[in-house]
């Protein structure tokens, strides 16, 4: 048995997140309709 620890090559600093571009990111690793993929239902208050 083995034990695997995902890590990354070097630290990632994010400054300014962009949810706009994460989503496309997303959704080209699993296609546009990818089940992996589950965006939230928008709210309104």
């Amino acid at each position: 048995m083995f034990v695997y620890e995902k890590r990354l090559e070097y630290p990632v600093r994010i400054k300014k997140p962009n949810p706009k571009l994460a989503k496309i990111i997303i959704t080209q690793y699993g296609g546009p309709y990818s089940k992996s993929y589950k965006p939230k239902p928008k709210t309104t208050v």
